[in-house]
C-alpha cells in the first residue's frame, strides 16, 4: 500500500498544501519551512491517538492520503 498525494488543509504551517509522493520522497527546505510538519500530517494521518500530534487551536484540519486501487 503505497500513497501517491497527500493534500493538507489547516494544519500547523500549512494553510492548504497538495504534495505527490513517489516512491522515493525527499523532503528538503530551511530551517522553519515545514518540513516536520509534513511528516507529523502524514503520522496523524495513521495515528490511533490524535491527541499527541494535534494542537488545541487545529479544529478545522483536513488531511486526505490518496491511495491507488489494486485492481
Amino acid at each position: 500500500m503505497k500513497a501517491t498525494k497527500l493534500t493538507i488543509h489547516h494544519f500547523r504551517s500549512f494553510a492548504e498544501a497538495e504534495v505527490f509522493l513517489n516512491p522515493y520522497t525527499l523532503v528538503v527546505g530551511t530551517n522553519n519551512a515545514g518540513k516536520t510538519n509534513l511528516i507529523d500530517a502524514i503520522r496523524l494521518f495513521y495515528s490511533k491517538d490524535i491527541k499527541l500530534i494535534m494542537r488545541s487551536s487545529e479544529t478545522s484540519l483536513s488531511l486526505r492520503l490518496v491511495i491507488p486501487s489494486l485492481g
